[in-house]
């Protein structure tokens, strides 16, 4: 299993929740993946991501959410939004 940080995101329409969220770009591979690859991956348990918060340097990990049919990649709840993935620059 690969531990891969996640470090840009790319975003169909307005940034209103997670849901917008199309790809993510990890840190030490070269381009990014579709928001469905990352699930997949997630799911088969064949990688794990996770976010860096920016201050103090702690994980989120990258968690597959549903709402309704839809399933979509969000960070794990923790006591900040410093390491949401809606935080991260576009790529």
């Amino acid at each position: 299993m690969a531990d891969r940080q996640v470090v840009c995101i790319t975003t169909q329409g307005l940034k209103i929740d997670c849901r917008c969220i199309t790809h993510i770009g990890r840190w030490g591979d070269v381009g990014r993946i579709t928001r469905e690859e990352g699930i997949r991956r997630i799911v088969s348990k064949s990688d794990t991501f996770w976010v860096k918060d920016p201050v103090d340097g702690r994980r989120a990990v990258v968690r597959v959410a549903h709402r309704g049919r839809t399933k979509y990649l969000r960070t794990e709840a923790t006591d900040t939004e410093r390491d949401n993935l809606l935080k991260l620059p576009e790529c």
